[in-house]
């Protein structure tokens, strides 16, 4: 098709999004990681009780989060920013002065243009942002990663950056 001749997804495809599965236990403080094992192993009586005081650690949790993943993000320009706006002046000249060097799987370099990224947003997905998975049911925080474009082991190093600033 015509249309189909005309794309060129390096300059056409302006954003990606990753997504990955964060072991809820690296978040948490050691208490809370026990009243999450003796919630999700509970017995009837007191279970509710239980599960209630899980759910308000996983919301303060999550308090707590939010701010770090929006700190590794890009700062939003006079148009709000995100792929739409992404060629505001404040993104551009904020893409050209801080570019993601260190977040690079291999050496790089800052005047790399190749690590020059915009990050549009790092967030929590889903209502309550914990998910529980496998026969296990192991905790998982899901997180999503929205840009121009990543580099190679970016997404990982951003999650372990998080992480370190969570518990300070």
């Amino acid at each position: 098709s015509a249309a189909g001749q005309n794309l060129h997804a390096e300059r056409d495809c302006t954003a990606r999004t990753y997504e990955c599965l964060l072991p809820l236990e690296y978040l948490e403080e050691e208490g809370a990681a026990a009243l999450g094992g003796a919630a999700a192993s509970g017995a009837a009586s007191g279970a509710t009780a239980r599960a209630t005081a899980r759910a308000a650690a996983d919301a303060a949790l999550m308090a707590r989060l939010k701010p770090v993943l929006r700190a590794l993000s890009s700062p939003k320009s006079a148009t709000r920013g995100g792929f739409r706006g992404r060629r505001a002046g404040a993104q551009v000249s904020w893409r050209d002065a801080h570019p993601w060097h260190n977040f690079a799987a291999a050496p790089a370099v800052p005047t790399d243009a190749a690590v020059r990224r915009t990050v549009d947003r790092f967030w929590v997905c889903g209502a309550g942002g914990v998910v529980t998975l496998g026969p296990e049911r192991r905790r998982f925080v899901r997180l999503r990663v929205s840009a121009d474009g990543l580099l190679e082991g970016q997404v990982e190093r951003m999650v372990g950056t998080a992480v370190c600033l969570l518990h300070g």
